[in-house]
């Protein structure tokens, strides 16, 4: 009958839908693992996390603004940087930068499931800071799992063979800047602003924005004199290429 066609075909839909989110939830935490991983990698055999920062998010403009030259209609144009822009993005620029530096400064001194598991913790500040500033609610069923959480990694924490103070430091500060941009990134993408440029925009203005102040950390931190090999902590640069290569992935 039509009603039962119609039943069975909205049912194929939500199943298709389902499939499609689960399998986008898979690629989202497979890459981030990846990711994760690949950093600890990189920030083990290079030890300067500024610098790996500024050839990650540095390939990232290149290989979008090569995008956006090459097959606009695929990538899309890239935004051109405004003062107005640039002045709603600050806030945005630090969090993300605090963000990015914070995670490689604990992978020094922290294993990558370490990392892994007290960012998940990261649910629960952005669930708080949503219902303090834009009245999210939740369902007793989430609040149950965000509890889960916290005590799977309060269990962790207190078992962690490879427990470091500043390790677990500059994790806190990871938890907090990035509970902070996860919440301002909300406002940016309701704005006007956000609506027109778009995710692959928005990933463009923040790795752009970035540049100017991960070089300037760099330079404060003399990461650059190490690579350079001035000073009393250079670094012995005959494995630049390969550690390059692979900061860059």
């Amino acid at each position: 009958t039509p009603s039962a066609s119609t039943t069975s075909m909205r049912a194929s839909s939500a199943a298709a839908s389902r499939a499609r989110l689960v399998t986008v939830l898979f690629l989202y935490c497979a890459s981030g693992t990846a990711l994760t991983l690949a950093n600890k990698l990189a920030v083990k055999r290079f030890p300067y996390p500024n610098l790996i920062l500024v050839i990650q998010n540095g390939m990232a403009v290149a290989t979008l603004a090569l995008g956006s030259c090459t097959v606009p209609l695929t990538i899309g144009r890239m935004p051109r940087l405004s003062w107005p822009l640039v002045r709603l993005w600050v806030p945005l620029t630090v969090t993300f930068s605090l963000m990015l530096v914070s995670s490689l400064l604990a992978l020094q001194e922290v294993s990558a499931v370490t990392l892994i598991v007290i960012r998940n913790l990261t649910s629960l500040s952005v669930a708080g800071l949503e219902f303090a500033s834009l009245g999210t609610a939740l369902s007793w069923q989430s609040a149950g799992a965000l509890l889960g959480i916290l005590g799977g990694a309060v269990m962790y924490s207190l078992h962690d063979i490879t427990f470091s103070p500043i390790g677990y430091s500059w994790l806190l500060l990871n938890l907090l800047s990035t509970s902070a941009y996860q919440v301002w990134v909300k406002r940016v993408i309701a704005s006007d602003a956000g609506k027109r440029i778009g995710a692959l925009g928005m990933s463009y203005i923040n790795n752009l924005l970035s540049l100017p102040v991960l070089v300037a950390v760099a330079l404060a931190a003399g990461e650059v004199s190490g690579v350079l090999g001035i000073g009393t902590g250079a670094w012995s640069g005959r494995e630049l290429p390969k550690a390059v290569t692979e900061a860059s992935l």
